[in-house]
């Protein structure tokens, strides 16, 4: 009993100690665990709280700010990395705003000093206030911020009304669009534009270029205005230069004397057409009508022939008006007037480029010869002139050439009346057998022809008579256009021949600016005819080819008596 309550004595003792340690433990674990969190806080949370403080700093673009350095741990070296980082991020800032400002620098220097008128739109289609000072050179005024597009350029520009709202409705649907939208209406802003300033007018080049914002919305639209009067002014008289010396040119490749006798020609004509024009008034008939288009046909067919392309689209020009119309009214006669003063300013414009060459000659007492006192009756000047540009027509059609052979032997002189109805006709007959008988040349090699096709003018009983060595006149086509035309077809051979002389007839599949118009051989009728002569077709013989039937034949003109020079052998040939 002693020994049991003994050991319960010990083991109740044993008990309380034991409790007595883990309580001490536990009080030194606490105290040790407040100890470490104390020192945690102080020395690891503390110091990431202030980093983080730093961070924000950063993050408003306060560089400034002190981070304080303790320690020699990974907070520490994150503390400094925070350091460099805020220190490099105000050096880079600071190089921003300086680079900024030399941007700025030089974008208002270029705005100051650039010779384009630079300005931007805002969604109200009003002009912002950073634009280019030459802006106020180019539209006449200053202190342009805040003004309307509309007032201040549109409105005096040459646009309609329809035009302008189409600019500014274009503009005002592409601000707060995409890229597509604007491109879409990219047609209708004007490339250039006439603006009128009163007293005077200004050509200006525009560009227009949408400016986006973050999301590729346009907010702004760029424009570029360029002053180019002075370059158009510069161009036009480049032009005008160029054209000159082209005339020059044209004249100089036939000579002076052949421009003045084309020059005195036409001078002829253009007052038969002018006092046509002015004395008939609103009744002028058909067969007034059909007179001035032969005399346009044949200046025409004149300028072409000496290359004069300026005066040869001019006069093209006016034939087409006349061909295009069967009767006149006064509204039109006032357009064909129009069209003859235009002609006019053509041939003037060719006078002005030949007078430097003619005052040249004059200076260094060149022989040339005056037009109105020399050649004029002389044939075989006319033929060597004629041979030359015709040879050319030739070659232009891409023929072999052409050439003419004289058979006068001597007698080379007419009255100038005839001179003038013959050189005439002359052209309209050479023209009509290099384009429609001048076989190609493959052709005519074939066939054992020379390449170069020819003409033989002879005078024979009284008359001149002109064979060419070509087809001849294809009567099959002569048929079929006199059917085509409503004309009654006769059966002899030579009266079909004859359908050539009628007037509007032509066997070219197409009109160009060598023939199709139909009134060549009716203008040479008509020419002759003025003078008292004729132009008729001698048959020589008939032949098939190619399932075609053709007549070889040659022209008659007979020269009459009181047309034959005194100064020459012909009227004794008579």
């Amino acid at each position: 009993v002693i020994l049991s309550y003994h050991n319960r004595k010990a083991q109740e003792a044993l008990k309380e100690a034991t409790e007595y340690r883990l309580g001490s433990a536990v009080v030194l674990a606490s105290s040790i665990f407040l100890l470490t969190f104390w020192f945690m806080r102080s020395s690891v949370i503390r110091r990431i709280e202030r980093l983080k403080r730093h961070a924000l700093r950063i993050k408003e673009r306060n560089y400034e700010s002190h981070i304080a350095i303790d320690g020699k741990d990974e907070i520490t070296d994150l503390a400094l990395t925070f350091r460099d980082m805020s220190h490099e991020i105000k050096t880079y800032q600071n190089s921003l705003e300086d680079k900024v400002k030399e941007k700025t620098r030089d974008i208002r220097s270029i705005l100051d000093n650039t010779r384009v008128g630079i300005f931007t739109l805002d969604e109200n289609l009003i002009i912002q206030k950073d634009y280019a000072h030459f802006l106020e050179h180019i539209l006449e005024q200053d202190n342009l911020s805040g003004s309307r597009l509309e007032e201040l350029i549109l409105n005096s520009s040459h646009l309609l009304a329809e035009e302008r709202q189409r600019v500014l409705t274009a503009l005002s649907y592409s601000m707060g669009q995409d890229e597509l939208i604007f491109n879409a209406n990219a047609s209708n802003l004007p490339k250039t534009l006439e603006l009128n300033f009163g007293t005077h007018k200004k050509f200006l080049d525009l560009d227009w270029a949408p400016m986006y914002n973050d999301h590729g919305i346009v907010d702004k639209i760029l424009v570029s205005l360029r002053d180019i009067t002075e370059n158009l002014r510069l161009k036009k008289d480049a032009d005008l230069a160029q054209k000159n010396l082209t005339r020059l040119g044209e004249i100089l490749d036939v000579g002076p004397e052949a421009y003045l006798r084309f020059k005195r020609e036409c001078q002829d004509m253009m007052q038969t057409i002018s006092t046509t024009l002015t004395s008939k008034g609103t009744s002028l008939n058909q067969d007034l009508i059909a007179q001035i288009y032969v005399l346009l046909h044949t200046m025409k067919g004149s300028a072409r022939f000496y290359k004069f392309v300026e005066a040869a689209d001019a006069l093209h020009h006016m034939e087409d008006l006349v061909s295009q119309r069967k009767t006149k009214d006064a509204l039109n006669l006032e357009r064909l007037q129009d069209e003859l003063k235009n002609i006019q300013a053509v041939l003037d414009r060719y006078d002005s480029s030949c007078n430097p060459l003619l005052s040249l000659k004059a200076h260094n007492k060149s022989s040339l010869k005056d037009p109105h006192q020399n050649h004029d009756g002389k044939l075989t000047f006319l033929f060597r002139e004629m041979e030359q540009f015709a040879d050319e027509l030739a070659k232009d059609l891409g023929k072999g050439g052409f050439s003419i052979r004289k058979e006068l032997h001597g007698h080379d002189m007419v009255h100038p009346d005839f001179y003038k109805a013959f050189s005439r006709s002359l052209v309209h007959i050479l023209r009509n057998a290099i384009d429609h008988g001048l076989e190609p040349t493959s052709l005519r090699n074939k066939k054992g022809k020379d390449a170069r096709g020819m003409m033989r003018i002879s005078w024979q009983e009284g008359s001149f008579c002109l064979k060419d060595d070509g087809l001849g006149l294809c009567l099959n086509k002569i048929r079929e256009q006199a059917h085509q035309r409503g004309l009654l077809i006769p059966e002899d051979p030579l009266a079909v021949a004859n359908l050539i002389f009628e007037d509007g007839f032509s066997t070219a599949a197409q009109t160009t600016s060598i023939s199709g118009r139909g009134v060549g051989m009716n203008a040479v009728r008509s020419f002759l005819k003025d003078i008292g002569s004729t132009i008729e077709i001698v048959p020589e013989r008939l032949r098939t080819e190619d399932g075609h039937e053709y007549m070889e034949f040659h022209f008659r003109i007979p020269v009459p008596s009181h047309l034959l020079s005194p100064d020459n052998d012909l009227k004794h040939a008579v």
